[in-house]
């Protein structure tokens, strides 16, 4: 198929917060924390190749951190067009239920 502006997803309003502080701040305010950040990571390449942009951007911190795809619960791919998610999906074996 092909992308084109008559299928790629409208401008669209949304909302989302993430508040992060150190364990010491949430443990003296007495907040048990959710989620813990392991580490971050970029990657670029040729335009053309958006598709699997986030498949080599996964894996490159997955490495860093020396985690698998199954130790992690939840997979967050953030992209305008399903094809990206769908790619990444195959490409690392995510299942439907993790992402």
């Amino acid at each position: 198929g092909t992308v084109t502006a008559a299928n790629a997803s409208s401008i669209s309003d949304g909302a989302a917060a993430l508040v992060m502080t150190r364990l010491s701040v949430a443990e003296k305010m007495g907040i048990t924390p959710i989620a813990k950040v392991l580490g971050h990571t970029t990657h670029a390449q040729e335009p053309a190749w958006f598709t699997t942009a986030p498949v080599y951007a996964i894996q490159s911190l997955l490495e860093k951190t020396g985690k698998s795809t199954s130790d992690i619960d939840l997979f967050e791919i953030n992209e305008a067009f399903a094809v990206v998610t769908m790619a990444a999906m195959k490409e690392l074996s995510l299942p439907h239920d993790k992402v």
